[in-house]
């Protein structure tokens, strides 16, 4: 919904948004924002009334959300679903009107990206993974998707538990058919949260300080990023899955997130940069991060404990599997040895020829006692069984196993 200036309500933050030269953005939606400049309306509040795309109010499936760790539930499905091959290659740092930005919306590379990246092969500037054609993808439930770009908000979008992390990351990806390209059709993103900490994060320092402070501009010159790297040691952690949407307008559903569980770590510095880069951006806001949206019937999935998993099966019922396995294992074990020791115990318990029976069940009987009630093959006196000649002993055969 758009309010219009001569009926906004006196003293309404809304008032200041709306009635400026650069309040619409060319399609007849109002300029949209995601806080008020001086903090007297909750960001919620000001979203709900300048995001007025059908979507993003009235859609029943929208992103970020607030997962409760708890309640989420693991599927087996999920394990090892995340599988990157993204290129590291030349980017030139971009801010746009609503943060920082590495790579444009596209699976290809820029003419100026492609042609750097391109001189840097064999030359001992790029890695390994660097290639000329492209950005890479990522297999995602076995799918190929293009990888198109990275972009932070501060703080985090998602949130666990309630509880928002410093900073996070959206690798957008869309998936590998070309009638799609163009449009904001089956889009996935793998988002990394970052938490603070003491150290500032040496992969954001390669390119964190090149992001320029005005609207719409790219660094004079490109510099080797391996988006892969900043995710890959993450990922052994598992992650979240649900299906959402683009957090921005038009808040376009049917997006499939994947947020891993495991955090990055980012320094005070490094948070302050895009906050500062932002307030200059948007009027003095120095927050981009979308309010957490209502869950709805969604469900929010995970990948099992690492522990939690047997052959495939996860959850409750593989622990008592494999409890029931130990035990199996463990009774074959005791019938393997009595299998192995029958024909000795059948010796010393039949009569043998000269009278010999009555001491070897004798000594039987004394080291049965000696050793608690347990009789070990080992113990048992060599002779006796020599001397035995009982057709009991001959019955009681090894069983195959043994």
């Amino acid at each position: 919904m758009l309010y219009g200036c001569r009926n906004a309500p006196n003293g309404l933050v809304l008032l200041l948004l709306l009635c400026r030269g650069d309040a619409t953005d060319g399609t007849g939606h109002g300029e949209w924002v995601y806080a008020a400049a001086d903090g007297s309306v909750p960001s919620q509040v000001i979203q709900a009334q300048t995001w007025d795309y059908k979507d993003c109010t009235h859609d029943r499936t929208q992103s970020p959300i607030d997962i409760v760790t708890a309640e989420a539930l693991p599927d087996s499905a999920l394990v090892d679903a995340i599988e990157p091959s993204i290129h590291a290659n030349y980017a030139r740092p971009t801010t746009t009107k609503h943060g920082f930005q590495l790579f444009h919306t596209s699976p290809n590379l820029s003419s100026h990206e492609r042609l750097r990246t391109a001189e840097g092969v064999g030359t001992g500037r790029s890695t390994a993974r660097s290639s000329a054609a492209g950005k890479g993808s990522t297999r995602l439930m076995g799918e190929p998707y293009n990888f198109y770009q990275i972009h932070w908000h501060v703080p985090s979008e998602n949130t666990f538990d309630g509880q928002h992390a410093a900073m996070e990351a959206h690798l957008v990806h869309q998936i590998a058919e070309p009638e799609y390209v163009g449009s904001n059709s089956h889009l996935a993103v793998v988002a990394v949260l970052y938490e603070l900490g003491a150290r500032c994060n040496e992969q954001l320092d390669t390119f964190w300080p090149l992001f320029p402070q005005e609207v719409a501009s790219a660094a004079p010159n490109v510099t080797m990023v391996d988006v892969q790297a900043m995710i890959e040691r993450l990922l052994p952690g598992g992650f979240y899955h649900y299906l959402g949407s683009l957090t921005t307008p038009p808040c376009t559903p049917g997006v499939s997130w994947y947020v891993l569980k495991r955090k990055a770590v980012v320094c005070q510095r490094q948070v302050d940069r895009l906050s500062a880069v932002l307030a200059i951006l948007q009027r003095g806001v120095g927050v981009n991060n979308r309010a957490t949206q209502p869950l709805h019937q969604r469900r929010v999935t995970m990948t099992p404990p690492n522990d939690a998993c047997v052959g495939g099966f996860c959850g409750p019922l593989p622990n008592v599997l494999l409890f029931l396995l130990l035990l199996a294992c463990a009774g074959l074990g005791v019938v393997g040895i009595w299998s192995r020791c029958g024909s000795k115990l059948a010796a010393h318990a039949s009569p043998a020829p000269g009278g010999h029976g009555h001491v070897a069940g004798t000594e039987m009987h004394e080291q049965h006692q000696r050793l608690g009630g347990v009789v070990s093959c080992s113990e048992l006196p060599r002779g006796a069984a020599a001397r035995s000649g009982s057709s009991l002993g001959s019955q009681m055969q090894p069983a195959p196993w043994s």
